[in-house]
């Protein structure tokens, strides 16, 4: 049975089929690591890469010379964007347009490729004995003037969506939480003491953060490079912005899902958040 999947997957590979990776390699990883009875723990990471659906049941008799031009034409504007610290202008955003919406179909299929992998991870009963966690390292954003991530500090590109599968846990957590407490979660989980870090807290206990940091890459072209601190006030989440290569911006904002809603502008922002700076900025390296 197995050498037969093996066999379909080349072939697959070799006539340029798309295929769900999480029910032609995850599955045969898992079923192989569960042979001895032994605890195992797997990484398996896929990106939303290739065609879309719409791409493979769209229209393919296009001019070959129209393809290429608009090829030449994108990767032209593609090239401008990076040297521009990933941002556009509004001339280009057509296309742009065109990639976000081709990103949006491959999250789309990402999310019926992950259907069909967790109903036949329930088929197996795996989920009677294996923590399941689903996360991302980041977001992306088509809009604005900006493209992708790195730079920019949006909800769309901080923000990633974690779940968690386990007969134990039910429901929806609110904590703030980030990618170093995936990764002490899994050493809990194997009984290592050892912690990754002094901020790190298991997902799984009752520990709670009283705030999260995150910070942008350096963008010399706009002389910015965002320090993001998140902290809760009563039931809403608030969200600091500092850009470290300007001393006097800095802005407070309410989150509401994906939107900010800015509530105070300047130096009064900084006051009562020294230890959350200093903590961060240490943290990163400055």
């Amino acid at each position: 049975m197995l050498i037969r999947k093996r066999i379909q997957k080349l072939i697959r590979k070799l006539l340029g089929i798309n295929t769900n990776p999480f029910e032609t390699y995850l599955i045969d990883e898992i079923e192989k690591l569960r042979r001895d009875n032994r605890p195992y723990f797997l990484i398996f990471h896929t990106s939303p890469y290739g065609e879309t659906m719409s791409e493979r049941n769209g229209n393919k008799q296009r001019d070959l010379w129209e393809n290429l031009e608009v090829k030449s034409k994108e990767d032209e504007i593609e090239k401008n964007i990076r040297s521009n610290d990933y941002t556009y202008e509004e001339k280009d955003s057509w296309i742009v347009k065109q990639w976000g919406t081709k990103y949006n179909d491959r999250v789309r299929d990402g999310i019926k490729s992950l259907k069909i992998f967790y109903d036949a991870y329930k088929k197996r009963n795996w989920d009677k004995d294996t923590i399941l966690i689903i996360t991302a390292d980041h977001g992306k954003i088509y809009s604005k003037g900006k493209v992708w991530y790195g730079y920019h500090n949006e909800e769309e590109v901080t923000k990633v969506p974690f779940l968690i599968h386990d007969d134990n846990l039910i429901g929806v957590d609110t904590r703030l939480g980030e990618t170093i407490d995936i990764t002490q979660t899994i050493l809990e989980y194997f009984h290592i003491k050892e912690r990754l870090s002094d901020k790190a807290i298991c997902i799984t206990g009752d520990n709670r953060k009283q705030f999260v940091t995150t910070i942008t890459t350096y963008s010399k072209k706009r002389e910015e490079q965002f320090l993001n601190v998140y902290k809760f006030r009563k039931k809403s989440i608030v969200k600091y912005v500092f850009n470290l290569k300007k001393e006097d911006y800095a802005m407070e904002a309410i989150l509401d899902g994906y939107t900010t809603v800015v509530v105070d502008e300047g130096n009064s922002v900084f006051n009562n958040l020294d230890p959350e700076i200093k903590y961060a900025l240490d943290d990163y390296g400055f």
